[in-house]
């Protein structure tokens, strides 16, 4: 029998907050001022087995009233939800963009994330260009920044005669500089939301409970079941039980529903 869902997913290891800047660049300062020159990116959903890893990016205004912005990941879940539209009616612009499993298992999770970041933060600067301004430095939760090649291409896409906005990784960003922590509070409620509908579609998992972490009841699942066509098929807990998969074509599904806009 397989077993029933009751795993929550399990807490990231703590980081050392030492800001990273790109080499050859100035001592790093953390902004304590915000306005349209200045977005922060984070993602949500990167160790995850199954679904998409999704970004978002924030622009905040000079002032701004976001009561408890957190870390995404040291805040409830109703918490979250509070801020979600509070953060969208105050942000100057946002954006939010997500790499599906496809997407995922061909480049792998690491380019599929830089790629999810460069559109939300296309996405974000091509709103804050209707206002008659861009974002000039991007704070980039973690230890590295969105490859150049990577950000040029997606932003060309939306504001082509922009300048790239220059770069800096934050370890611990989401905890020390507020507009990665909207960004971050953005890219887990858009990507919670999602895995809940998934768990309406597949019900198996307990999506709704794991959010397709690799918990210790979702792992039971995939290796009774084997995996659905919106779990990482390269992953480990997941590539191993690819042959038990139905004989439909992997990924499908999910590339129909990363379409879907949600609130």
């Amino acid at each position: 029998m397989c077993p029933r869902s009751t795993g929550k997913a399990p807490k990231s290891r703590s980081r050392r907050a030492v800001p990273a800047a790109l080499p050859g660049l100035e001592e790093f300062v953390l902004p304590t001022r915000f306005g349209p020159e200045i977005a922060g990116i984070d993602e949500a959903g990167r160790g995850c087995l199954a679904g998409p890893v999704v970004a978002a990016c924030v622009v905040l205004p000079e002032s701004f009233a976001l009561a408890g912005l957190d870390d995404s990941k040291k805040l409830e879940p109703e918490d979250r939800e509070r801020l979600y539209p509070q953060i969208k009616a105050q942000a100057l612009a946002w954006g939010i963009a997500a790499s599906p499993p496809a997407r995922i298992d061909e480049i792998n999770i690491l380019e599929a994330t830089f790629e999810a970041m460069a559109k939300a933060c296309a996405k974000a600067a091509a709103k804050l260009a209707n206002k008659g301004s861009l974002p000039k430095r991007l704070f980039v939760d973690g230890s590295k920044t969105i490859p150049h090649a990577v950000l040029a291409r997606e932003m060309a896409r939306r504001v082509p005669a922009a300048d790239l906005p220059s770069q800096r990784a934050v370890v611990k960003g989401d905890s020390l500089v507020a507009a990665i922590s909207a960004a971050s509070v953005l890219a887990k409620v858009w990507r919670d939301r999602y895995m809940d509908r998934l768990a309406r579609v597949h019900p198996l998992y307990g999506f709704e409970e794991n959010k397709g972490y690799g918990t210790m009841d979702h792992l039971a699942r995939i290796a009774c079941h084997g995996p659905c066509p919106v779990h990482r098929l390269t992953f480990q807990g997941v590539k191993e039980h690819v042959g038990k998969m139905d004989a439909v074509q992997p990924h499908g599904e999910e590339e129909r529903c990363i379409a879907i806009k949600l609130p």
